[in-house]
C-alpha cells in the first residue's frame, strides 16, 4: 500500500500536512504558507518523492519542510503504532534470535530418571 503527504492551506498563511498511510489520515503539522510548498504538495506526493530532497528544485522552503516530514512521520509512527518508513519497516521485519537458538541448544529440560 501506497503512503502519501499532502498539504491543505487552512488560513492565510497557514499550510497544513496530512500524511495517508493504509487508508487513514495522519495530521503531522502546521507551518507557515509558502508558495513553493505549495505547488509541490497540494495533490498527493508519494512518502518516497516527498522525502527526496534531489526533486525540491532548490527552494529552501521545500528543503526545509522535506527534512521536517522524518521527524514528525516517527512521531506519528511511535503514538499510532504503525509502519510507514523503510527503516522501520525493515525494523519489524528484523527476526531476533534466542540466544539458546543460536547456538543450537534446545530449551527443553527433559531428565530420565532412574
Amino acid at each position: 500500500m501506497a503512503n502519501f503527504i499532502y498539504s491543505k492551506t487552512t488560513s492565510k498563511d497557514k499550510q497544513t500536512f496530512y500524511l495517508v498511510s493504509q487508508d487513514r489520515e495522519y495530521y503531522l503539522f502546521t507551518q507557515k504558507f509558502h508558495r513553493g510548498v505549495k505547488s509541490f504538495f497540494h495533490n498527493k506526493v508519494l512518502l518516497k518523492d516527498a522525502l527526496d530532497v534531489s526533486k525540491s528544485r532548490h527552494d529552501t522552503a521545500l528543503i526545509k519542510t522535506m527534512t521536517k516530514l522524518p521527524i514528525y512521520i516517527k512521531y506519528i509512527e511511535k503514538e499510532y503504532g504503525i509502519a510507514v518508513m523503510e527503516t522501520t519497516i525493515k525494523k519489524k521485519v528484523k527476526t531476533r534470535y534466542n540466544s539458546f537458538d543460536r547456538y543450537g541448544f534446545t530449551r527443553s529440560c527433559e531428565y530420565q530418571v532412574a
